[in-house]
């Protein structure tokens, strides 16, 4: 069984959900006020992608809520911390707001050919799912900050597919991340080429203009 196919994007110009690296929250920031700081700058980097085309929807998977920011502090503490500093509230709304919960990022990969005879590894013993969906959408994962692994513009993985005669498969996945603005203003024309990767003529140009040319469209 083959399973997805490797890199594919599925869209074809279409506003995509935006996907979150999971294993990114993986406590590995001191204390929750370095993670706050590392959650605001995905917040700001979650907006600039939509100003590029994305939709606000942030995929998650199920076990996003028991992740951690920040060693003994998980994502479910951060939404109902009352003490967080008032810099910090506003993000966290907002980022809430873009948050989505069903259908979770094991269903949307299974929605898109993902098999159970297929997964996705950064490491041995380390499944990575919403890299997974990146790579079967085609675009950039949203990470956060901290975790040496998730450092560079790209992370590579490797996917595994058995078929009916037991043999394994493996091929390399690249995906690469987005932790902050910067990321997505520095690769800007590659997050582009992910949600448009054709615009053969003229007339698609002028269909896909108010997304694939926000600053331009206004003077036209």
């Amino acid at each position: 069984m083959n399973g997805t196919n490797n890199s594919q994007n599925c869209f074809k110009g279409k506003a995509v959900d935006q996907v979150f690296n999971e294993l990114s929250l993986s406590g590995a920031h001191a204390d929750k006020y370095e993670a706050l700081y590392a959650m605001r700058e995905v917040c700001s980097a979650s907006a600039a992608l939509v100003q590029l085309g994305f939709n606000r929807s942030v995929r998650t998977t199920e076990d996003f809520a028991t992740r951690e920011l920040a060693r003994g502090y998980s994502y479910s503490d951060w939404i109902a911390d009352k003490d967080a500093p008032l810099e910090f509230k506003d993000m966290r709304s907002l980022m809430l707001s873009r948050f989505s919960q069903s259908p979770y990022v094991e269903s949307l990969c299974r929605e898109h050919g993902m098999t159970e005879l297929e997964e996705y590894r950064i490491s041995e013993n380390a499944l990575c799912r919403g890299l997974a969906l990146a790579h079967i959408w085609g675009i950039p994962a949203l990470s956060l900050a901290g975790d040496a692994r998730f450092a560079d513009d790209e992370i590579s993985f490797s996917r595994h597919v058995m078929d009916e005669n037991g043999k394994i498969d493996s091929t390399v996945c690249r995906v690469s991340l987005v932790l902050r603005e910067t990321d997505v203003t520095r690769h800007e024309s590659k997050i582009r080429a992910c949600l448009f990767p054709d615009i053969p003529n003229g007339q698609a140009l002028l269909e896909r203009a108010a997304t694939a040319l926000p600053h331009t469209i206004s003077y036209c």
